[in-house]
């Protein structure tokens, strides 16, 4: 189907993502934010959409079927769909 990324590109993430908590900063947003998950994602928890929906105000969650963690290539009609739609709301 797609390539899987170069090991050094997840070990990088990795090292970020161990590095980096922005879980305060998120909180003090104040712009309308968009999330899209991919309900097949193995790396974030479905239930993490509803665990931000009550942490991050003025945020909305979407999740798109039969996509994984990059909805924007293996869905890309339906990513592009979610960012209209969400644009109409601005």
């Amino acid at each position: 189907m797609y390539p899987y990324p170069k090991r050094i590109a997840l070990i990088e993430g990795l090292k970020t993502l161990c590095s980096v908590d922005l879980r305060e900063n998120i909180k003090k947003l104040t712009v309308p934010l968009l999330r899209i998950y991919g309900n097949l994602d193995p790396f974030i928890p479905n239930k993490i959409a509803d665990i931000l929906d009550e942490i991050i105000p003025n945020s909305y969650s979407i999740t798109i079927n039969q996509s994984a963690h990059a909805p924007f290539i293996s869905q890309p009609q339906k990513f592009c769909k979610c960012l209209l739609e969400f644009k109409k709301l601005l």
